[in-house]
């Protein structure tokens, strides 16, 4: 049969091409072939009981060391003979844009091809300062002999955790040179500064979820409904990730596999540092930009609002000195009571006091000029409710 998959129908494997397909290429790669996960490929080994290389095998095989595959066990009664592999269609990977492929390409040639050493030598400060404190609390624990504080050790570091301080040690001395700044936080959150611009990244082991039958304590104990229990376990594998958002079609994470380790993407990695940095700074100055010209319109509508606001004001004014004018103009028609005074003033200035108040409430006895002035000066802010 062929196993390069081509249209959409099933591909049905017996439990011997199964076999055979999986010693020969790596599960990643096989599994892209038929459209999976790697870990999907994996379940439909498991099913038939096939067995399939072990973590590690093909960087042992690359590297001429010896490996052994393991047999195919017969089949058990009530296994599968042979499965159909239906294909998910993968959707199709966006596309840089030439630009920004190109970009990419003109950084990772002055980046060139990072070596990784074996050993560390003049670590980066950053790095320098986790050995040093893991030594410090070492050196603590060395000296505190109480029972109870024995359990808080810091543990040795691991053979993943030396190869993790060997390829950021590169990565970091990689960017610098490019001019970046590398920081952490209190937590050892990791971040590069590029162009201004903050991106958080990590570079952990990726864990996977597997189930195993419950040991002897856990079934006497008898709090699983189950038999097995789900843990994560280690794959070997590291997963570079950029936690910040980043622009256009940037990729973000990088898996290593057996036949593509992290090694071998640090370029790519510091390429995609240096171009983000500064496309976000020009998106940063475009939203902040943007950002100042919508608040201007905003304090445009309202300066309009609030002039409006005191063109009405002075139109109820002006009404109100009108009927003021009708008034007094009928209480001048009235009769005045001869030498009527009240708190001692005669009527009629009383009514002339009046006509000077009149003059000053009526906008209109200021003139166009100072009406219009009047609301001109008028700002964003002049009314404060």
């Amino acid at each position: 049969m062929d196993h390069q998959p081509e249209g959409s129908g099933p591909i049905t494997l017996t439990r011997d091409e199964l076999y055979r397909l999986v010693w020969e290429t790596p599960m990643s790669r096989l599994a892209e072939r038929f459209g999976l996960s790697g870990n999907g490929l994996a379940k439909i080994c498991r099913r038939l009981d096939v067995p399939y290389p072990p973590r590690g095998y093909w960087a042992r095989l690359a590297a001429k060391k010896e490996v052994r595959a393991t047999a195919l066990p017969r089949a058990r009664p009530g296994t599968p003979s042979s499965t159909a592999i239906y294909r998910k269609v993968p959707k199709p990977a966006e596309e840089l844009a030439p630009g920004l492929q190109s970009a990419l390409s003109e950084v990772m040639a002055k980046v060139g091809v990072l070596r990784v050493p074996e050993r560390l030598h003049k670590p980066h400060a950053i790095i320098a300062g986790w050995l040093a404190e893991h030594e410090r609390q070492l050196e603590l624990a060395r000296r505190d002999r109480d029972r109870w504080t024995v359990h808080y050790r810091p543990r040795d570091f691991t053979p993943m955790d030396r190869r993790r301080h060997r390829l950021l040690d590169a990565l970091f001395k990689a960017l610098e040179i490019q001019g970046a700044r590398i920081g952490e936080n209190d937590r050892h959150d990791l971040h590069v500064v590029v162009s201004g611009e903050k991106l958080e990244f990590e570079l952990r082991e990726k864990y996977r979820q597997v189930r195993r039958p419950l040991t002897a304590e856990e079934l006497r104990w008898g709090s699983y409904k189950t038999g097995t229990r789900q843990e994560l376990k280690p794959t070997g594998f590291f997963l570079f990730a950029i936690r910040s958002y980043l622009p256009r079609t940037l990729r973000r994470e990088w898996l290593e596999r057996d036949d593509a380790p992290i090694e071998d993407r640090l370029a790519e990695i510091a390429a995609t540092f240096m171009v983000a940095g500064p496309i976000m700074a020009e998106e940063r100055r475009q939203r902040e930009e943007e950002a100042r010209r919508a608040e201007e319109a905003r304090q445009r509508r309202r300066q309009d609002r609030n002039r409006w606001r005191r063109f009405t004001e002075i139109a109820a004014a002006w009404d109100e000195a009108g009927t003021a004018r009708r008034f007094l103009l009928a209480l001048r028609e009235l009769d005045l009571p001869e030498e009527s005074r009240i708190e001692g003033r005669p009527i009629a200035e009383w009514l002339d006091w009046a006509e000077q108040k009149l003059k000053a409430a009526d906008p209109i006895e200021r003139g166009i000029a100072a009406v219009v002035g009047d609301i001109a000066k008028v700002s964003p802010w002049t009314y404060q409710d």
